[in-house]
């Protein structure tokens, strides 16, 4: 379903200058961790989804060993250092921005922390991505034809996706609580989204009764709420890796 483009051009560095202070506070390490590795641990944690964590993972790693070529460590890292392993990265322009980003992010928690004194990413601007989105929008002939070739759950998760806006994620994640029915048929999804965002989005009768089909029985009120909507045959709650595969497959 999804292509990534490679071919992309080399990376443009660009750096923003601000008036150095006249004098540096001696701040005191209040991280507590011991070393390069503690720190990105300790910032890892303050991140929500565990899909964000391991996306930070994979870009802090390439730094960090980027950085120990050089001989250097996060607290020892120059600007110099921050500059040449954004002039080393390749591929499409948004992962490239998202590596960068991470450092800086963790460069900033570092010396929010005490552990380093120098922020030396800050100075470091991420590469524009352009905005593809006119491109990555499936054409409602496209959507009608995945909707009549599909059944079951896969036809209500695709439902769900395109009437309510929501990422695969999204969906994955949502249980029988965040599905609100109204009086006239119609409903109200809850879904959590990146950086614990919550939005509250109304589908339509038709839609909402497609899903609620997938609901199973019960004769206690209440039973099912902290229940997936999307489940696999075993009854595991479908992710979003497995979804993906499936509606590929169509």
């Amino acid at each position: 379903m999804l292509s990534t483009h490679s071919d992309a051009a080399p990376t443009a560095l660009v750096i923003t200058t601000t008036p150095a202070p006249s004098s540096l506070a001696h701040v005191e390490d209040r991280s507590g961790a011991a070393d390069d590795s503690g720190l990105v641990d300790l910032w890892l944690s303050t991140k929500g989804s565990a899909h964000t964590r391991r996306a930070y993972a994979a870009d802090v790693d390439a730094y960090l060993e980027h950085l120990t070529t050089a001989g250097r460590t996060l607290r020892t890292a120059t600007v110099a250092d921050v500059a040449s392993f954004v002039a080393s990265l390749s591929g499409a322009a948004s992962s490239r921005a998202r590596r960068v980003s991470s450092v800086k992010s963790l460069h900033t928690f570092a010396q929010r922390t005490g552990f380093s004194t120098f922020n030396v990413a800050a100075v470091v601007e991420a590469p524009k991505v352009p905005n593809d989105l006119a491109e990555r929008i499936v054409d409602e002939l496209d959507v009608r034809k995945l909707l009549d070739a599909s059944s079951g759950r896969l036809h209500a998760l695709l439902r769900l996706l395109y009437a309510a806006g929501a990422r695969i994620s999204e969906a994955c994640a949502l249980r029988w609580k965040h599905v609100h029915v109204s009086p006239d048929g119609s409903a109200s999804v809850t879904l959590h989204g990146k950086g614990g965002k919550t939005r509250h989005v109304r589908i339509s009768a038709e839609t909402a009764t497609v899903l609620s089909a997938l609901r199973p029985l019960s004769e206690l009120p209440g039973e099912t709420d902290e229940a997936p909507v999307f489940v696999t045959r075993s009854g595991a709650p479908l992710n979003a890796v497995n979804a993906t595969k499936e509606i590929g497959a169509l």
